[in-house]
């Protein structure tokens, strides 16, 4: 039965023709469609409305030039640290010559880093066009390694800050960007995902984040991150806790590992810290195998960022 005043998504299909259509994957009653050359497509939409089922047929054109957007990468636990670990630079540079290049190699994108101290968003490197790819380097490592509740939400509330006032926040040429305007993309690890969580609940009604990957998540019992209202404890006996995403997250993927200490109590244990699924969303979650996170760093749980980057520079070199 269907409650009054509601509306489900029953199937959403896509033709290139007008003839043949293919069935889409839902997502949260949505549907998120990528990798599409340019061209015109036709979506079929079958939605029960208050009880009635609706079919609707709609063409979509799909530009030569997708949007740039803003990718925001937040660290996890660092332990003594005073700026971002380095792996963020090469991420971000990967992302920046993914997204584009001049003709002598140079990249159009712009990376910033957040200055803790100032609040300032300091520029790295890049063009400074705000029409371009903007990259956003969080820094909260002077809060990621203190032992008590309340770090990772105020470093929450200082990003969701940094970022509605970010043409406030840099003197480099990009802060002429409207980038509520623009998609945003997170990048998180660890307990990166924690602070991203607390800013999106900030940012409900005010902006949807577009996608939200998350590395290895990790609620830290230490810190009381199992008490945020994003994380609720696991009925899977074999996965302690879950991440519950906020509603405004449109699209959201989950790339998580567990090592076999897990069995005896290894959450946490063995400080090779233990990734979390998202609650409900089976077809998000992607559990990578323990064997193909070696010999990059100490533990399988920095590994991860480690991986990704390799979905992001595919280089035999990289």
């Amino acid at each position: 039965m269907v409650s009054p005043n509601t509306s489900v998504i029953n199937k959403v299909e896509r033709s290139s023709n007008g003839g043949t259509f293919s069935t889409l994957n839902l997502y949260r009653n949505s549907f998120y469609d990528t990798g599409l050359s340019p061209g015109t497509y036709i979506y079929k939409l079958s939605q029960t409305i208050n009880g009635t089922v609706n079919v609707a047929t709609k063409p979509l054109v799909i530009d030569k030039s997708p949007t740039k957007g803003v990718t925001v990468i937040i660290h996890g636990f660092n332990l003594g640290g005073v700026t971002v670990p380095t792996w963020m630079y090469s991420m971000a540079y990967a992302i920046g010559i993914r997204s584009g290049k001049y003709s002598n190699g140079l990249m159009k994108a712009t990376v910033l880093v957040h200055n803790s101290k100032t609040g300032q968003w300091d520029y790295i490197q890049g063009s400074g066009d705000p029409n371009e790819e903007i990259i956003l380097l969080y820094n909260w490592t002077s809060e990621s390694d203190k032992f008590a509740n309340g770090w990772a939400e105020a470093a929450g509330d200082n990003l969701y800050a940094s970022l509605m006032g970010f043409g406030q926040l840099t003197n480099n040429s990009v802060k002429a960007a409207d980038i509520l305007l623009k998609p945003w993309h997170f990048i998180c690890h660890s307990r990166g995902n924690i602070v991203a969580l607390h800013s999106f609940m900030r940012f409900a009604g005010k902006k949807n984040i577009d996608h939200f990957t998350a590395l290895d998540p990790h609620p830290a019992t230490p810190m009381g991150d199992q008490w945020a209202p994003f994380v609720e404890q696991s009925t899977d006996n074999t996965m302690k806790y879950e991440i519950v995403l906020p509603p405004n997250v449109i699209y959201a993927d989950n790339y998580f590992r567990r090592d076999p200490a897990f069995i005896w109590g290894g959450y946490e244990r063995d400080l090779d810290f233990n990734g979390v699924r998202f609650s409900g969303n089976i077809n998000n979650n992607f559990e990578l195998c323990e064997s193909a996170l070696v010999d990059g760093s100490k533990t399988e749980h920095s590994d991860t960022h480690l991986w990704y980057f390799g979905t992001i520079n595919t280089s035999n070199d990289a």
